[in-house]
């Protein structure tokens, strides 16, 4: 097992490699030139729109550059803000908690609506309650996450006054109002991710159930919930531990949106804010971050699949 771990982290370094290449040509695709907005915008003279960009070493080449900037990012040090001068890795730091609670309670949300929901369908394909799942779970992959938050802010927060519209509350101040301003953001982000999982695991458990070695379970008479809890979900869990990484990645990424419209301070609206100032530092640090945690997620699936299942290991 150690040296199946030991390969997948030797797998993931031109994988860095590569994204800490796109990431860092950011700079290139980005529009707008961030020396002369800090240089005074349209009344900034070419002398000192120069001096702007000496400083900022936008006047080397890009492999000059990205060695330089590559050299910091491997010890977490992605510069400092171009605007507020703080490093780019203590700004994360400060914002990523608020994220992670965001991102951590939609997952927990879709995996609480979409499993037993997934079950339910997959144990009785084509059936009523199975023809309804799908219905379901189609209506909400079409909904846009923004789109959702507004309509959830407009029913909740607006005509019934429910619960709280935009804002955080920190846990250790009062657990009650955490989960009222946090639960909006948490569906608004998770039906998705319920919705995506319970199809997922809807087909996967729907072909284990229909294979032999379930209907000898069942002709040996093991109750159906044995089958379909320790046969029928181990076998069909792959597929949706996949969805369930992928997920995490929409989850963060999500976050942009979802954060801005429920004025939440958190890395979302970091990115966001960062793009609309050209605060290319910014852009490239918290981008990188976003990619970094999206691989580590990756790497856990891996490991799930070989614990899961030893052919892994030895393939």
């Amino acid at each position: 097992m150690l040296t199946f771990i030991i390969r997948r982290i030797a797998a993931l370094v031109p994988l860095l490699l590569i994204v800490s290449v796109i990431v860092f040509g950011l700079i290139v695709l980005v529009p707008g030139d961030a020396s002369t907005t800090l240089a005074g915008g349209d009344q900034a003279t070419p002398a000192r729109i120069l001096q702007v960009r000496h400083q900022l070493g936008l006047d080397r080449s890009f492999l000059s550059q990205y060695g330089r900037w590559a050299g910091h990012a491997i010890h977490l040090d992605f510069g400092r803000s171009l605007y507020s001068n703080q490093t780019i890795t203590s700004e994360i730091w400060q914002r990523f908690p608020i994220t992670l609670q965001i991102a951590g309670g939609a997952l927990f949300f879709g995996l609480l609506i979409g499993v037993p929901l997934g079950i339910i369908s997959g144990i009785r394909p084509r059936s009523v309650a199975d023809r309804a799942v799908v219905f379901g779970t189609s209506a909400a992959i079409a909904m846009p996450s923004f789109w959702l938050a507004l309509i959830l802010i407009l029913n909740f927060a607006v005509y019934r006054q429910i619960l709280p519209s935009r804002g955080f509350v920190n846990f250790s101040d009062s657990p009650y109002e955490w989960f009222r301003h946090l639960l909006l953001p948490w569906i608004a982000l998770g039906v998705l991710t319920a919705a995506t999982i319970a199809r997922q695991l809807r087909g996967a458990l729907a072909d284990v159930m229909a294979s032999d070695h379930i209907r000898t379970s069942r002709s040996k008479g093991l109750a159906p919930l044995k089958v379909v809890g320790k046969h029928g979900l181990k076998n069909a869990s792959a597929p949706v531990l996949t969805v369930v990484g992928l997920q995490v990645a929409y989850l963060v990424g999500g976050t942009v949106i979802v954060e801005s419209i429920f004025g939440i301070a958190g890395l979302g609206s970091y990115v966001l804010t960062a793009v609309t100032r050209d605060d290319l530092p910014a852009i490239q640090g918290s981008v990188m971050f976003i990619a970094l945690l999206t691989i580590i997620v990756n790497l856990l699936v891996d490991v799930s699949y070989a614990l899961l299942n030893p052919k892994v290991r030895v393939e």
